[in-house]
């Protein structure tokens, strides 16, 4: 396999590089006229499409509008307003999902932070002789 430039990448490159992004991000750029200034488009993971919708940029008169869908090609319209700018899944995300590895163990530094400040308190409450 190799890129446009004529490089060759390593085999299975692509297939990790795009392993984890099963969602189609659109991101679209308008004047306040609706005039668009900019799109784009790429495959994403989940991660990226938790904050969808449109922003306004005042100072600059710029809104930009964010939309994410799963499934093949799905993203060919592009959000212009807060109805275009959603999330749509094929099915329902699982809300009891496992969590991943950075959240348990994050969770478990604080469980393990917060357990060490109660003994600590403990023990200086009971004094040394105890």
């Amino acid at each position: 396999m190799s890129s446009e430039d004529g490089l060759r990448e390593p085999l299975g490159y692509r297939e990790r590089r795009l392993q984890g992004t099963r969602y189609c991000f659109s991101q679209h750029m308008m004047k306040v006229t609706g005039e668009s200034v900019s799109v784009t488009k790429r495959c994403v993971p989940l991660e990226d499409c938790l904050s969808t919708g449109c922003t306004y940029i005042k100072h600059e008169e710029y809104k930009i509008c964010t939309s994410c869908c799963e499934g093949s090609i799905c993203n060919l319209p592009l959000p212009r307003n807060t109805t275009d700018a959603v999330f749509t899944t094929l099915s329902p995300l699982n809300k009891t999902q496992r969590l991943s590895h950075p959240v348990l163990l994050t969770t478990a530094c604080l469980w393990l932070g917060l357990m060490s400040q109660r003994w600590v308190t403990l023990s200086r409450v009971a004094g040394p002789d105890s």
